[in-house]
């Protein structure tokens, strides 16, 4: 039997490691480490079909479409994928949405499109989205592609802009050809939507115009070889400040 002094010891010992183990201090489980919270979802890698390339893989269907199969890297910390494609001589606009990371899709033959893929999360707010491609979808018996359908890039769309003392603003743009025989552009400016006005044909991708305050404009560029195919861009716009 044990002496009323040992249990006292004993009683005492407990109460020390409890009140040295639960007095509000934060033990080592109860440190955040953050490993709780969501990751973002990664950036894909686009693999094919490739930027500035003509598609020449796919199943044809018929002398109007063939089916192309998209096919992109795996991506972190990610659920589903969507893929937006644009049919650039329409402005059509589609997108899919799947778990791999390819996907076939029925294409119009002999046509420019651009494409990307944006990496979607349950559990995340957050996507990623990778770079734009651009590509000609492969028709028959084309020998000879048209230039990709020019993009602003100063002004940006839609973008509001200060006017210099001298009234004057650079349009800038940027094209390609997997042919590689751009010759020249022609660009058009107007208040007007669309606009008709248009300036001499050229061959920088830049052009100085004259621009009042408080104005609204709408422009657009087309784009030749020099085996007389041509592509327009969409109509840009931006507006000019008071």
């Amino acid at each position: 039997m044990k002496s009323p002094l040992n249990i006292f010891f004993l009683f005492s010992s407990i109460m020390l490691t409890m009140s040295c183990s639960s007095d509000g201090s934060t033990s080592e489980t109860d440190v955040d480490t953050g490993e709780g919270q969501a990751m973002p979802p990664s950036t894909v890698s686009l693999i094919f079909p490739e930027n500035n390339t003509e598609c020449n893989e796919g199943l044809v269907l018929n002398d109007l479409q063939s089916r192309v199969i998209f096919t992109w890297s795996e991506a972190e910390n990610t659920d589903s994928y969507r893929l937006d494609l644009t049919n650039l001589n329409t402005g059509e606009e589609s997108s899919i949405n799947t778990i791999n990371n390819e996907a076939p899709i029925v294409l119009d033959r002999g046509v420019p499109y651009e494409w990307s893929v944006s990496s979607l999360s349950r559990t995340s707010e957050q996507q990623a989205t990778s770079v734009i491609a651009r590509f000609y979808n492969q028709g028959p018996g084309v020998e000879n592609y048209a230039p990709f359908p020019p993009s602003a890039t100063t002004p940006e769309n839609g973008e509001m802009i200060n006017v210099d003392t001298d009234g004057v603003v650079t349009l800038q743009w940027t094209s390609s050809d997997i042919d590689d025989d751009i010759t020249s552009y022609i660009v058009f400016l107007d208040t007007n939507d669309p606009p008709t006005n248009a300036f001499g044909e050229q061959t920088e991708n830049n052009r100085d115009v004259s621009i009042a305050r408080n104005t609204a404009y709408y422009w657009r560029v087309l784009v030749l070889d020099q085996h007389g195919n041509s592509s327009s861009s969409q109509v840009f716009h931006f507006s000019t400040n008071p």
